[in-house]
């Protein structure tokens, strides 16, 4: 079956109990949530699901029955609690067999043990009639494509990577062949320097104006757009708002905060260095994340201590006595000593109090820090994060890598 028309209502089924009961998370839903939004398919409802062959069966009925496209993860291996083969032949009313393809597929993989293939591994190949399998290559539970009448069903195994292996090497493939061609077209934005509650008040009057669907997160010290719309909406749109966003404009391309903090350097020619004291490392980690960041990232000192920043920064123990750790004078004497340390172009450093404890007169637990420097000098800036110890190290480690995002690609050094 080919799908028609632009909408192809999307659900994704989660299946395995730890997931219901909290034992573990389901990032299988949110990879192929990202997988689908590449290719313009939106996703209506996902669902978690237990090992019970009754709840499973009810959910792939009423799914198959409202939706275009239904993805089904976990269930389809040898133990005993994987019961979604079982709960997919009793939610559609079918029959189950043992597919040969399939179980050649199996005896491949085994080919120590071919003639020991027991029951246990059968029942990973025992499929609905009118299933087709999809060769696993990175283990022995297949997956499938099942038509239903006016839904396809994709079930692939639980196992993250192997999941994703097949994702990649037999459903896009059939998709492709499957979905219309794309009308709409979706951009992803990253904004730096605003709240939220900011860049929802420039940016969703335009969007507005111009039919563009906008939905906006927040985190880790920037906001994001995505974007969706006609392509000549989109386009509009994304000139529009390139000018209004100016310099707090991260990226409109998609890429990260700390992707393009490290082009810029590299197409500058310089070299970057971080002070790190309430974030514990976690500009450094953001920046090595990015493949190939050894080129222009130097590295990270993480003073946690007043002795540490006054050994390995230089800072001068007059200034944390007089201003304290926390304090727009002690994150510029930071900058400052990291430079000379380091010899980097570009540095910047954070102080702050991440709490939950800690605050003082003046600096409530949040109370955050910042000094970039470059060529052209230094400067400091403050901010009060909200929200949990996690949050503000996560945020405030954002608005330090913005800081020095500005300072890179402007020539100075400004919040």
């Amino acid at each position: 079956m080919n799908f028609h028309g632009q909408s192809v209502p999307t659900e994704l089924l989660a299946v395995g109990s730890e997931l219901t009961v909290g034992l573990r998370q389901d990032t299988n839903t949110l990879w192929l949530r990202r997988e689908l939004q590449a290719l313009h398919v939106r996703v209506v409802r996902v669902t978690s699901l237990p090992d019970q062959v009754g709840v499973i069966a009810d959910e792939i009925g009423a799914a198959c029955s409202r939706s275009s496209l239904v993805i089904l993860t976990g269930g389809l291996g040898p133990t005993e609690d994987d019961r979604t083969l079982e709960a997919l032949a009793a939610g559609l009313g079918r029959r189950r067999r043992v597919h040969p393809q399939a179980r050649a597929w199996l005896e491949a993989a085994l080919p120590g043990r071919r003639r020991d293939v027991g029951q246990a591994l059968l029942r990973q190949v025992r499929l609905p009639v009118g299933a087709r399998p999809l060769r696993n290559r990175r283990g022995t539970a297949p997956g499938l494509l099942l038509e239903t009448g006016r839904s396809l069903l994709v079930a692939l195994p639980g196992v993250p990577d192997e999941m994703r292996g097949l994702w990649r090497d037999e459903v896009l493939p059939e998709l492709a062949t499957r979905l219309p061609a794309a009308a709409r077209t979706r951009r992803r934005m990253v904004v730096g320097g605003l709240r939220e509650s900011e860049v929802d008040g420039r940016v969703a009057p335009v969007c507005l104006r111009l039919g563009v669907e906008l939905t906006i997160l927040a985190g880790g010290g920037v906001v994001e757009l995505h974007l969706e719309g006609e392509e000549k909406a989109m386009g509009s749109a994304l000139q529009e708002l390139r000018i209004l966003l100016a310099d707090d404009l991260v990226s409109s391309t998609g890429a990260s905060l700390e992707e393009t903090v490290l082009a810029a350097a590299r197409s500058r020619g310089g070299d970057l260095a971080v002070a790190e004291s309430c974030t514990g490392g976690r500009v450094a980690a953001r920046l090595t994340s990015v493949p190939g960041a050894s080129d222009v990232f130097l590295g990270s000192l993480v003073v946690y201590s007043d002795d540490m920043k006054r050994r390995f920064l230089g800072v001068p123990e007059a200034v944390l006595r007089q201003h304290g750790a926390v304090s727009g004078q002690t994150a510029r004497a930071m900058v400052e000593g990291l430079r000379r340390r380091t010899g980097c172009r570009w540095g910047v450093a954070v102080t702050g109090i991440a709490g939950p404890h800690g605050s003082r007169r003046g600096k409530p637990v949040g109370s955050v820090w910042f000094a970039a420097a470059g060529p052209e000098g230094v400067v400091s800036s403050r901010c009060r994060l909200p929200g949990g110890r996690e949050r503000v190290q996560d945020d405030a480690a954002g608005m330090a890598l913005d800081l020095l995002r500005r300072s890179v690609l402007s020539g100075r050094s400004e919040a």
